[in-house]
């Protein structure tokens, strides 16, 4: 399988890469890569800097590029909540905007003409939770 891991950071960008196998740098104009291997996955690493809009053209050529078959984004959270500690690690079961308002017709969160909310494969909710225990 071939996976896609989406980074802001540098720091956080070098501590992953440091896991794999046959690592190899490479770039486009707008963002750093890190190839290899992690068990018998093909791992692909992007730091594609702070944000949503960051994280979605990064997520949009990754998915150009190199097609992979899952795409994780990974990261510190920007401190989400005082409850969560360093190390600790957050599945997303589902995910809303938490900045958009498009009048009464939408919920809160909700980008017209959107579904109210977007839902993780349930597979894949369980392999991250699974995994969690482990780290």
């Amino acid at each position: 399988m071939k996976i896609g891991i989406i980074i802001a950071m540098e720091k956080e960008f070098v501590q992953v890469a440091a896991l794999l196998k046959n690592a190899k740098q490479h770039s486009t104009k707008a963002f750093k890569y890190m190839s290899g291997t992690a068990g018998k996955h093909e791992i692909v690493i992007q730091q594609c800097g702070i944000g949503k809009v960051n994280a979605a053209v990064g997520a949009m050529e990754m998915i150009m590029t190199y097609k992979p078959d899952l795409i994780i984004s990974t990261g510190c959270a920007g401190a989400s909540s005082v409850d969560i500690n360093v190390k600790d690690v957050v599945v997303a079961s589902r995910v809303v905007f938490h900045d958009v308002y498009c009048g009464p017709n939408n919920k809160y969160g909700q980008m017209q003409g959107m579904p109210e909310c977007f839902n993780a494969p349930e597979k894949l909710v369980e392999c991250a939770l699974k995994a969690s225990r482990y780290s």
